[in-house]
C-alpha cells in the first residue's frame, strides 16, 4: 500500500486533519465532546504541528500532533524535547506497516527541521492500555500529570534510541 505523510500547512490540510479527528475523537477517549476535539485542534494549530497520513485515494489513515518543547515549561524546552501528544491511527492500521511508516516520517520530518533535538516524549491516559503497553516497548516512564480528562504518563526516549528502534521495522 502506498502511503503519503505530510505535516499540516494549508486550510485544506487543517480541514482533512480536522474532520479525521473528530470523526476518530472516541479513539482517544470516550469522554471526549466536539468542544473538547476543537479545542485540542487549535491548540496544534497555533502551538503545535499537526502530521497527516493517507492513502494514495488521500483517504485519511492517521494523524500525530506534537509540540516544539512542552507546554509545562512554556515551550522553552523546544530546541531539546518533542511531546507527541496524540496520534489517532485508523482502528484497521493499527499494528500494520502504515503505523511504523507513519512514526518513521513523524520522527525523520521533526529531526530534519529541528536538528537539535535530544529527546522525544510521549503522552499517554494511564487507563489507556494500548498505549501503556505500546510505549514502554520503545521509550521510559518519567511521570504523570493530570489532564483534563485524566491521569497521562509520560514516557520519554532519546532520539538515536528512537531512530534504532524504528528502523529495525524499515529492514523487514
Amino acid at each position: 500500500m502506498t502511503i503519503y505523510c505530510k505535516r499540516c500547512a494549508t486550510d485544506d490540510d487543517y480541514a482533512k486533519a480536522s474532520l479525521f479527528m473528530l470523526q476518530n475523537k472516541r479513539e482517544l477517549h470516550p469522554s471526549l465532546s466536539t468542544v473538547d476535539i476543537i479545542t485540542l485542534l487549535y491548540y496544534y494549530m497555533t502551538a503545535g504541528n499537526l502530521i497527516m497520513v493517507m492513502d494514495a485515494d488521500e483517504h485519511m489513515l492517521a494523524v500525530g500532533a506534537y509540540y516544539m518543547g512542552t507546554p509545562e515549561q512554556e515551550f522553552v524546552d523546544k530546541q531539546r524535547v518533542v511531546l507527541v501528544d496524540n496520534v489517532i491511527v485508523a482502528r484497521s492500521y493499527r499494528s500494520t506497516r502504515v503505523f511504523i511508516r507513519g512514526f518513521r516520517y513523524l520522527m525523520s520530518q521533526i529531526i530534519e527541521d529541528n536538528r537539535e533535538v535530544q529527546e522525544f516524549r510521549f503522552v499517554a491516559l494511564s487507563e489507556n492500555t494500548y498505549l501503556q503497553k505500546l510505549y514502554p516497548k520503545f521509550a521510559s516512564f518519567i511521570g504523570s500529570r493530570e489532564g483534563t480528562i485524566g491521569t497521562e504518563d509520560i514516557y520519554s526516549v532519546e532520539i538515536h534510541k528512537l531512530r534504532t528502534f524504528l528502523d529495525r521495522f524499515a529492514r523487514i
